[in-house]
């Protein structure tokens, strides 16, 4: 395996096409403009361990946001069927783009833990689903029942 060294001057280089091109995690880091920093587009990771921890930290991030947003639909009396649903879009988008993505990265146990979380906001968030829906059924069939009480039998 080939490494690579890279030292600032005045002029800019690019390295276009490695001569081996490395298998593992890429990422696409976000870093402030500096002058005394080397523009770096893209990291390739290639160590087992810190490949689990950048994909345990990217996941942590997506997760509080999803936590966030299915406390948000789930706590509040005034969500709609409708919120719910993109709610369980995103955890479903989510716990996909684990399976895709991380698959080769993630062994099998470690997988399945953060699909486990993923499936306890799913669960939580159809369980309100199905409230607000049950809800939404009980008092169309209250406005039913006033209807035909009101209705009566004129003579």
């Amino acid at each position: 395996m080939s490494n690579f060294s890279l030292q600032k001057d005045k002029k800019k280089k690019k390295i276009k096409n490695p001569p081996n091109p490395l298998e593992g995690l890429q990422l696409k880091p976000k870093l402030k403009k500096h002058p005394s920093l080397i523009d770096v587009s893209e990291v390739t990771i290639v160590e087992d361990q810190i490949k689990k921890e950048m994909i345990q930290k990217q996941f942590n991030r997506a997760f509080r946001k999803l936590v966030a947003m299915v406390f948000d639909v789930t706590e509040s009396s005034s969500s709609t069927a409708s919120d719910c649903v993109i709610a369980l879009n995103e955890v479903t988008k989510t716990a996909s783009m684990l399976e895709r993505k991380y698959e080769k990265d993630l062994q099998k146990k470690e997988l399945d833990q953060l699909l486990k979380k993923c499936w306890l906001l799913d669960n939580k968030l159809r369980q309100k689903l199905l409230e607000i829906r049950t809800n939404i059924m009980m008092e169309q069939m209250n406005t039913a029942m006033d209807y035909q009480e009101e209705k009566g039998r004129g003579r």
